[in-house]
């Protein structure tokens, strides 16, 4: 009995070190190879990416993807050692997948065999005892919120407010860029798919570092700075410790003061998009862009500006000079000589101290101007009381620009919008009586793109009941013209600091009234009219709802949605129906709700949607579109127009549509 279990024993053993040598095998020569390969591969890819020559790159991903599943499989029917082998090969590929989804690029979801593997986040390092005679703390430092302790980096004060100025507005939403997500510190601690970015204890070796060091992240100008950067691996080197209270808040609200970044959201399935300009004042009105505004940027903001304004009063935007500073508030609305700032530009205020202080005074007009604009208000006339005075003075001098001087404005921004996006792709122009057309296709393609926009302007013009003798739009509009989709997904980046593009989009609109443009995608030429890749649809949606934009003042989807319902009702009757359709259907089966759609609580991508719905039906009540054109035209309010047109106010109107869905007009030959 003793000898069978000794044997036994012997046995155990044996098989127990065959399992360990194995484990230990060294790969063969051709894994070692095949994974060679596979990693000068994705070098390469790394190179053509980082050069963004993303055509080549497209190639080399494809390559080096096959490459890395043939690795793997490999791997899977080797031993251990091989398997490993391919871990660094995993983590590479899924970089340069999420570096590729950052740009735009629609890629198939790495299977789980390539996902990079899982790794047991280390623990913060422990605090070595205290030397004799100190007091030694009975639990790792935890710092509590607003004290920090002594050289300790403070997540909640210090390092989530640089993560909010210069990430969270890529990385953040439903589908984060790279599926990295910074909304929390929960989701920061997570990685990509289960990949850790941050080691603590370790800066060295984190991932979220090495990106940043290198300059692949963040995107754009706004990079981290070395200051920036070495408080960030300070941080880490101490533990990634976390402060605050909650570790699923948001970055944006941990911080008392830090507000959450501007993350564009297409309010029309585009870009970021004011809620409007609000409308011009009256005749002869005084108005803060053009009276105020122009000269609080050049009296006061060299002294009342910047991180630290004297006195803490900042004149850098509407919204901050309401705020005030030190002493108060700086205008008191409808009350112009009782404000201070109208007392301090006089000289009269209780401390007898002029303002600019140690500059030319202002003209008795200038201060005239600025009482009168208090008194009757202090109304603000631009598109949203937080952007900065210079957006503003801009918007303000675009109003009172001629059709010619705009034009020559916006072609000036046309071609700095170009160099920003694509500076390594010349662009061609040509301008039209109504269009500026700038892109990177042939010339003769882009002579072609601005004869059909031509085209198209007689029956927008019918569609809205807009007068001939006029431009189509006030400047012209420019279209850019782009050849490739990682053109336009760079110009949503780089040009209205976009983080995602709707997938499948192939062209939208902007009216800021100093700018209206849209750019598109040039769809491959094609011989049949009725192609779902015709030109035609595209430039006609686009037009149509940056038209109704700069005339009506009307929610940006409706816009959206009317101009994409005109391009369906004039396409081909055996024309494919456009893809939103079907999307359509989808998005009804979910029942949303009126109230929901018009607050703004909706994805901004559904809200388009719904009003390309109701906008449909709009346009099967024939007349009734010319009457609500016309009432919109004469500067009537929404609602009154639609009363008068169709008898319901529009929160009405989307109930009716919502409850019982139209059928789908008839297409015209």
């Amino acid at each position: 009995m003793r000898s069978a279990t000794f044997c036994s024993g012997i046995l155990a053993a044996s098989l127990l070190l065959a399992v360990v040598e194995a484990a230990q095998a060294e790969p063969t020569a051709e894994v070692r190879e095949q994974a060679k390969q596979t990693q000068a591969l994705l070098d390469q890819l790394n190179q053509q990416i980082t050069a963004r020559r993303f055509p080549e790159a497209l190639k080399l991903y494809a390559a080096a993807r096959a490459a890395a599943e043939q690795c793997i499989q490999q791997a899977d029917a080797k031993d251990a050692a091989t398997v490993l082998l391919t871990g660094p090969i995993r983590r590479r590929l899924a970089d340069l997948h999420g570096s590729l989804e950052l740009e735009g690029f629609e890629l198939e979801p790495l299977g789980t065999n390539l996902k990079p593997p899982r790794e047991t986040p280390r623990k913060p390092p422990v605090s070595k005892p205290a030397p004799s005679g100190t007091t030694s703390p009975a639990k790792p430092l935890q710092t509590p919120p607003g004290k920090p302790a002594t050289d300790a980096v403070s997540f909640r004060i210090q390092v989530a407010p640089l993560l909010v100025s210069h990430c969270v507005r890529c990385h953040t939403g439903d589908k984060p860029k790279g599926q990295f997500s910074l909304a929390t510190f929960a989701a920061l601690s997570n990685g990509v798919d289960g990949a850790a970015v941050i080691d603590p204890g370790r800066s060295g070796q984190s991932r979220l570092i090495e990106i940043i060091a290198s300059g692949e992240m963040p995107k754009g100008k706004q990079k981290v700075s070395a200051a920036e950067l070495a408080l960030l691996s300070r941080w880490i080197d101490q533990g990634a410790r976390f402060d605050g209270a909650n570790r699923e808040e948001q970055l944006a609200k941990l911080t008392p003061g830090t507000a959450p970044p501007s993350n564009p959201s297409p309010a029309n399935s585009t870009p970021e998009k004011p809620a409007g300009p609000s409308p011009a004042p009256p005749p002869g009105a005084i108005a803060f862009s053009t009276h105020v505004a122009p000269v609080l940027l050049a009296k006061c903001v060299g002294c009342h500006g910047g991180q630290q304004p004297r006195n803490r009063l900042s004149v850098e935007s509407f919204a901050q000079l309401l705020r005030g500073g030190m002493t108060g508030k700086a205008i008191t609305p409808s009350n112009g000589a009782g404000s201070l700032l109208v007392q301090k530009l006089k000289g009269t205020a209780k401390d007898g101290q002029r303002m600019p202080l140690e500059s030319e005074p202002l003209s008795a007009a200038q201060i005239s101007a600025i009482e009168q604009w208090i008194a009757a208000g202090a109304k603000f006339d631009g598109p949203d009381p937080a952007r900065p005075l210079a957006e503003v003075v801009a918007l303000g001098a675009a109003r009172g620009a001629t059709h010619d001087e705009l034009s020559r404005q916006r072609s000036a921004l046309a071609a700095k919008n170009w160099k920003l996006a694509i500076p390594d792709d010349s662009a061609r122009t040509t301008t039209t009586d109504n269009f500026l057309v700038i892109g990177n296709v042939s010339q003769e393609r882009l002579e072609a793109i601005a004869a059909e926009a031509e085209k198209l302007v007689g029956p927008i013009r019918t569609a809205l009941n807009l007068p001939a003798d006029k431009p189509l739009v006030h400047g012209r509009l420019t279209i850019y013209a782009m050849a490739h989709r990682y053109d336009y997904t760079e110009f949503a980046l780089m040009v209205e600091r976009r983080s995602r593009l709707p997938r499948g989009q192939r062209g939208h609109w902007q009216y800021t009234v100093v700018d209206a443009y849209a750019p598109i995608v040039v769809p491959a030429e094609s011989k049949d009219p009725a192609s779902a890749d015709s030109l035609s649809p595209l430039l006609t949606e686009q037009i149509a709802a940056a038209t109704i934009a700069t005339r009506w003042q009307v929610p940006a989807w409706l816009a959206t949605g009317l101009g994409r319902a005109i391009a369906a009702s004039g396409a081909p009757k055996d024309a494919s129906p456009p893809e939103f359709d079907e999307r359509l259907k989808a998005l009804l089966e979910n029942k949303p709700t009126a109230d929901d759609w018009l607050t703004g609580k909706l994805p901004p991508d559904d809200a388009d949607l719904l009003g390309y719905g109701l906008a449909r039906y709009l346009l099967t009540t024939g007349p009734k579109l010319r009457t609500l054109a016309t009432g919109l035209q004469r500067g009537q309010p929404l609602d009154a127009a639609l009363t008068k047109s169709h008898g319901r106010t529009l929160a009405e109107l989307a109930t009716q549509w919502l409850a019982t869905p139209p059928p789908k007009p008839a297409r015209r030959k």
